[in-house]
């Protein structure tokens, strides 16, 4: 993102698109818990966006069978060393997307 005002532009259309509930911090809008969008730049040309989802492991594998391709060295471990963040191979109209379990 380019800053606040086009993140709050991106997460109004989230929420029109979807019905979700916005939470607007410092760096970042949550949607519902769900959707992270980042107000300044990091990963990605334009930012990027977090899907929250219940089983990260089966979530990658189910999205690998619809033939998703993710970035391995990317992908950021918890001290447990399970998944905290799968990071997609592609960016999608900028952003880079990656999944991240609900439990953070």
């Amino acid at each position: 993102m380019k800053g606040d005002a086009e993140a709050k532009k991106t997460a109004e259309l989230f929420r029109q698109m979807f019905g979700m509930k916005i939470s607007e911090g410092e760096e970042n809008i949550f949607m519902d818990r769900s959707l992270e969008i980042m107000k300044g730049t990091g990963v990605g040309k334009n930012g990027h966006i977090a899907f929250a989802v219940d089983n990260i492991e089966e979530a990658i594998f189910d999205m690998q069978k619809r033939g998703v391709r993710f970035a391995r060295d990317k992908f950021k471990y918890d001290p447990e060393g399970g998944i905290a963040a799968a990071y997609l191979e592609r960016e999608i109209a900028g952003f880079a997307i990656h999944l991240v379990p609900h439990s953070q």
